[in-house]
């Protein structure tokens, strides 16, 4: 029987990989050299398991000990395209990481996604716009494949940020002040999110020359989520008349884990709940149901070994993500 060359592509929200002495958002969180030790040996113990050919990565303070992390895993190729920024009166504290990807190919025609002018002004944006995260925008040569277009992105968090000055004049109870404060920031916290999602798939529909796209990383929310509409028309069953080629597929769609009925794995708990935070989406370059489907079969798999339903707050010593990968047989 012939075998297949098989194609790895994962992605993994590292959870404030931040190496000492440095600190993460204030002077009292970071690492004692302990941990980061334990943190250090789970992130390869876990790429040497995993063995991708390419991995995308989130939460990114400290760039160049993830890149020596990922050579040393047989990942020679490494980016970042953003730069992370330092507190002014705090050099040693670090604050907005940055997104990185890691490939055993080169990375070529390596970018930062930046937003359309006319879809800023479609949607009335009068401010400077920018990422909450800066997107990285690459193509890669893959074999079996060719060229596939990467993005690799990590959204809006749910982290709810107020502004107690704007609700100073509100005639209410305090009880009823701190609803409508969290309530606005809930919208706003959605409306960056979905602008977010809108300049990604904005680009991915009009840039890429009918060239295979694959977009992965930490979306900050589920995927049936009103903010990331523009990424789920095409598997959103409501949307009857639209043709799956329109737009990005989840990738656990088209597996095999899916196909056999396997309920999909959350990526994340919260408070003991279960969510998928992390996606890889796919176009319909890799739908076996389309003519030019580029791979004959689809493996998802999800590593939340290090994930506990039970555990309240963050072991900065692993992460609060599991990784997940899909196994392409081309």
């Amino acid at each position: 029987m012939l075998e297949h060359e098989s194609i790895k592509i994962a992605t993994f929200n590292l959870l404030n990989f931040a190496a000492p002495p440095y600190r993460f958002y204030s002077e009292f969180e970071g690492y004692t050299q302990s941990q980061w030790q334990s943190k250090t040996l789970f992130i390869s113990e876990l790429l040497a398991h995993m063995s991708p050919t390419v991995v995308a990565f989130q939460e990114v303070f400290s760039v160049n000990e993830l890149e020596e992390i990922c050579k040393e895993q047989g990942l020679p190729y490494f980016s970042a395209v953003s730069a992370v920024k330092h507190e002014a009166l705090k050099p040693d504290v670090l604050y907005s990481p940055v997104v990185a990807i890691a490939s055993k190919y080169p990375i070529e025609s390596l970018n930062c996604l930046l937003p359309n002018k006319d879809l800023l002004d479609y949607f009335g944006h009068q401010t400077p716009f920018g990422f909450n995260r800066t997107p990285i925008k690459c193509k890669i040569n893959l074999p079996g494949i060719g060229f596939v277009s990467f993005y690799v992105v990590h959204l809006k968090s749910q982290r709810l940020i107020t502004d107690g000055n704007l609700f100073e004049q509100i005639n209410a109870e305090p009880k009823l002040r701190h609803y409508y404060e969290q309530s606005f920031a809930l919208l706003r916290n959605s409306q960056d999110r979905s602008l977010e999602a809108s300049i990604i798939m904005h680009d991915v529909m009009t840039n890429n020359q009918n060239m295979p796209v694959i977009v992965l990383g930490d979306f900050n929310h589920n995927l049936e989520h009103a903010s990331l509409l523009p990424f789920n028309i095409a598997n959103d069953h409501s949307f009857k008349d639209v043709p799956s080629e329109s737009g990005l597929i989840d990738s656990y769609i088209l597996s095999q884990q899916a196909m056999q009925g396997e309920e999909k794995p959350a990526t994340h708990f919260y408070r003991g709940k279960g969510n998928v935070l992390d996606y890889i989406l796919l176009s319909q370059h890799f739908d076996p149901v389309q003519s030019n489907c580029a791979i004959k079969e689809l493996s998802y798999f999800t590593f939340n070994g290090h994930l506990s339903t039970q555990r309240d707050g963050e072991d900065i010593r692993y992460s609060d993500h599991a990784a997940i990968m899909i196994d392409l047989s081309v």
